[in-house]
Parts: structure tokens; sequence; C-alpha cells
């Protein structure tokens, strides 16, 4: 029998936990309490050991970081998943995974981190001339190849019920990958073309889960080290794991581990990268307390009453703050007028959609559709170096201006190997260059945003780059590429930045999947028709996110919610009976 708690509930530390907490609950509030609570009372920390925090984005993590302050930060390591498991697992004993022939399967010396999966052309040439045959080479035609670079990035690894890893293809990519005719790849395919990237030291952020499972499996003693070394582990967002986690968290229970887990089945979101909600409803260990928080400690009686209604679980949440507040107020009309509407209420306001297009579209007042220009981009150039200078840069400027300087630094670094005289450059004169490489660029980003990517590239960069001793990680576009050469004159800096897929946007309009976690005082909602019927019939606990991805934008509202829609029948007004309804 589950237990009722609140954010200031004090627990038994010694003891595998899972806490049902809904939106606004408090849990980082109590997460951080229990956390301190373990480091003043824990008699199995010594001098060592560490309390492992995983959360499930940067924001989260450097959340509870500011939260326990700096003097106990050293014995916990807070971050995402992906980034425990590489720093404690992958690269420390990387070592230890060898190939069919005894070789290392990873370039270790040039292994520095873990990326963003970006197909490379010359890579993929390679893999379909040597697995699929030439006669396969019809998947890199015009017609073709941008789809197929899309399918490429969109496998992920998947746990069977045997214990083995098999890397699969996205369910929403399988129309596409019939429409291309991309044959049916065999497991060996597959795991030759991920062979070329990690002899190369890139690993990408889906194998990072594919490694740690493989080296803890195949060097089972590893986990004892670990166990040792985190004798508590706490995840936050629990409901968003993946079977591949949720085993390795198993098998450090299985060890002296002490396990806590926390989410809210009802916000469960990702299944696009593999989630499964189950994973914590069914969630069990020996000897496991199980708790949960009724309050929202974020909301107004109204949204809280709202959320309630689309909810419809045996978690009956109660306001905190016992205060009515603003109706939910149903904006019907364009959206672009829905925004100006909210934006004179508040200028701080959210704004969410359920999708990256809508959301460019808002913050930049354009109908025009761009597609992925960054994907194309790579298509039409055939210098891959080239491309990864460009997007480097420009991803790096905007990272500063969400204030992640430790990871622009990280992409900055990428484009500095040699100096003019083929000598590698060291770490040190990296950071120093990277420094300094984007001080400058961001000094002129709003200049940037006017030129063309030919004038960014050839000009901007180049006078950048020639500051410093080193060899040009890019040739220049010219005209005898004719069709980049027209890309690049025809696209600006300030398409090539819409066109980006940050992780996390901590701007005021962004996705509903970037707003998780966050919370402010008004919000509005912008929905499209095709969202229309999971407002008016949600199904929470259906098999696909779409009521629940409503859910987590609605709840993210502290005083006003406001929800957009294009239009609204005469026969669904009643079920918004309790809402404010404004035509705009």
């Amino acid at each position: 029998m589950e237990e009722k708690i609140d954010s200031n509930t004090t627990i038994h530390i010694e003891q595998h936990f899972k806490i049902i907490a809904g939106p606004g609950a408090g849990k980082t509030h109590w997460l951080t309490n229990h956390v301190k609570n373990v480091l003043q009372n824990s008699t199995r920390l010594g001098r060592t050991a560490k309390i492992a925090c995983i959360t499930y984005t940067n924001v989260a993590s450097e959340e509870i970081r500011l939260r326990l302050g700096e003097t106990v930060g050293e014995k916990v390591e807070i971050g995402t998943i992906h980034n425990f498991l590489y720093k404690y697992i992958v690269k420390p004993y990387g070592f230890l995974l060898k190939d069919e022939e005894g070789i290392n399967l990873i370039n270790l010396e040039k292994m520095d981190g873990h990326d963003e999966h970006i197909p490379n052309i010359s890579i993929i040439k390679k893999w379909i001339d040597s697995e699929l045959g030439r006669r396969r080479f019809y998947l890199l035609n015009d017609d073709r190849i941008e789809r197929f670079l899309q399918c490429l990035k969109n496998f992920d690894w998947i746990l069977e019920q045997d214990d083995c890893l098999n890397f699969q293809l996205r369910s929403e990519y399988k129309k596409t990958a019939s429409n291309i005719r991309l044959p049916k790849l065999t497991q060996k395919q597959l795991l030759t073309y991920k062979k070329y990237y990690w002899n190369k030291g890139q690993i990408h952020h889906e194998d990072v889960l594919y490694l740690a499972y493989r080296i803890l499996k195949e060097k089972p003693s590893v986990i004892k080290f670990l166990s040792y070394k985190f004798p508590y582990l706490f995840i936050d967002e629990f409901q968003d794991t993946n079977p591949i986690q949720t085993s390795i968290v198993r098998r450090l229970a299985a060890e002296k581990t002490i396990v806590g887990v926390i989410g809210d089945s009802t916000q469960s979101i990702y299944k696009f990268q593999g989630a499964k909600r189950e994973d914590f409803e069914v969630f069990e260990l020996n000897e496991l307390k199980e708790y949960y928080m009724p309050d929202n400690r974020r909301s107004t009686n109204n949204i809280v009453k709202f959320l309630q209604n689309i909810r419809d679980d045996e978690l009956v949440q109660k306001a905190k703050k016992n205060r009515e507040g603003a109706k939910v107020t149903v904006l019907v009309g364009d959206q672009s007028k829905a925004l100006q509407y909210v934006s004179k209420i508040d200028h701080k306001a959210c704004v969410l959609a359920r999708n990256n297009e809508t959301v460019r579209q808002l913050k930049y007042s354009s109908t025009q559709e761009l597609g992925d220009l960054w994907v194309r981009s790579r298509v039409i150039d055939s210098n891959f170096q080239r491309q990864m200078f460009i997007y480097y840069a420009v991803f790096a400027v905007e990272l500063i201006e969400q204030k992640k300087y430790e990871e622009a630094l990280s992409l900055m670094k990428k484009i500095f190997n040699y100096h003019a005289n083929g000598s590698k450059i060291t770490q040190k004169k990296k950071r120093s260059f990277a420094i300094q490489t984007i001080e400058r660029l961001y000094s002129l980003r709003n200049q940037n945003y006017k030129k063309t990517l030919y004038e960014y590239h050839n000009v901007t960069l180049e006078e950048i780059l020639e500051r410093f001793d080193v060899e040009s990680p890019s040739a220049k576009i010219t005209k005898r590429g004719k069709k980049f050469f027209e890309f690049a004159n025809q696209y600006t800096y300030q398409h090539m930045v819409q066109s980006l897929r940050l992780q996390e946007d901590e701007s005021l309009i962004r996705t509903i999947h970037k707003a998780k976690g966050c919370e402010f005082n008004t919000v509005l909602v912008v929905l499209e028709k095709k969202n229309l019927r999971y407002l008016f019939e949600p199904k929470i606990d259906s098999i696909d996110d779409d009521t629940r991805i409503l859910y987590v934008g609605f709840s993210r509202a502290k005083e006003k919610l406001y929800i957009n829609i294009p239009y609204l029948a005469d026969d669904k007004h009643s079920i918004l009976s309790e809402c404010e309804i404004i035509d705009i």
C-alpha cells in the first residue's frame, strides 16, 4: 500500500523507494532534502563513495546542484543518465569491449564524449558498398537521400526479452523507410555501420546505453565497483526511462546500491525515444517502499481542477495554494493573434507547441516552411568537415545565448585539431582557441543574422581562424560545388539558426517536450487541428503519448493557463463549460 507524503517528509535512507508525484508536487524540493539527509546520516559513504542523482535534463541537474550548494556537491554526482553512464562506465571501461578480432571496439584515443548522430555521407557510401551492395546506391539519389539520412538518425538500441540488444528503426519512421525502399537491414549490417564511427572515436548519444549495457553484461565485476562507488542512486522522471536503463538500475540494486525512483506515468511523453511508462508502473525491488505525493504546490484551484479532468486516475491532486485564480481560457482563432493577446497580458508568458515547425513560425513570425536545412546542407555538400565546422560554430553561439558555456566549448574545441605545421594542438590550446572564437562569434551574432551562409563561412569564420596558427578545418565555398554554392547564397545565418534542434530550449517559445520540469506564471499552449481530439476526448492511459503531452504542457502553468485552438465546433462548447472562451 502506498504511503502519503509531502515535499517535507523524511523517509528511511537505507530502503529502496518509489514515489508517485504529479506535476507541481515539490519533488525537486523533496529530493534535495533527501540527498542532504543521506549525506548527514549515512555510514556508507566514506571518503570516496558518492550519491548518484540522475535527472532527465541538464536544466533539472543545475536546479538540484544550485539547491544543494557547493559544500555538498563534491559528494553528489548530478547529471543525466547518458552523462553518468559515459563518465563511470563507457569511458573508464570501454577498453574491455573487443571486436571479433580482439581489437578495441572503440578508438579510445580519439573518443571525446558522446555526440548527436549526424550521418556522414562518406561513411554511408563505404557502408553501402561493403554491406548492402552497389545496387543500393539508389538510396543516395536526390529524391531519397534526405529521408534516408533521417532514417539512419532514428535507429535506437532496443532491449529484447532474451536480454539481447537490437538496433531498430523508430516506429514513426517505418513508413518513410518503406517509401524510399530501404531494405530490411540485419543486425550485423547495422552494427557495421556503427563501427565505422566507433573506429573514429565517435560515439552517439544512443550508443552510450548500448556500450554501458554490454560492459556490465560481459564484465559483471564492473557493477560491483560501480555499486561500491555509488551506494545510493536516485532517479527523477523515471516514467521516461527505457528498458536498457531500467535493467542497469536493477543490476545496481542487486548489489548493495539503494535505489530510489520518482515519477508519474501520466507525464510519460518520450515513447518515441524508447521510453516505456510501464517500467515505472511495475517497477519492483526487494523491500521497496512506495509513496505518493498528492499535493500540487504550483497551480491554482482552477488549473488543478482542469488538469484532474484530463488525468482521471487514482492520484487526485489538491492545490496547495487553495486559491481559485483565473479560469482556464480558451482562445479560438489564429495562433499569431493568440500570441499577441497573451503577450499583452504577460510579456514573460511561456508559449508551448507540439512540434518544432510551429515553434519556429511563432518565434520568427514566419510562415515559410524551412524543413531541416542542416540535413539538406549535408546532402548537397561533399565536404563533411566544412559542414561540421559551420554546424559547431552556429550551434556553439546559440548555446552561449542559453548560458550553456561548457557545452558550447565542448563543441567549438572539435574544430581545432592541428597547427598549420601539422602538429597536434594541445587540450589547453584547444580550450583557449575555442574561448576566443566563441567570444568573437557571439559579439557578431546580431550582425551575422543578416549574412548569407556563404558570407558567414567564407568571410566571418575565415577571418577569425586567421588569428590562430591552425590548419583550417574547412575549404572555402566555391562555384565548383554548384548546388551547395547556390544553397549557401540562398539561405542566411538566421535560417540556419531557425533550423537548429536544441536538445534543451530555455526560450519563452518552445516545444512542450522542452518545457518538461519547468514552470511559468502564464502559459499559452498552441494546438493545431490534429491535436484537438486529445483535448476534447483525453485518453491519459493510451499507448500513444498525445494526451499526456498536452497534460504536461497545461501543467506548467502556475497562475494563468491559455489554450489556443483554431476553431471550436458547436457540439464541443459543453466540454469546455468551466473555461472562459474568447474568439480572437
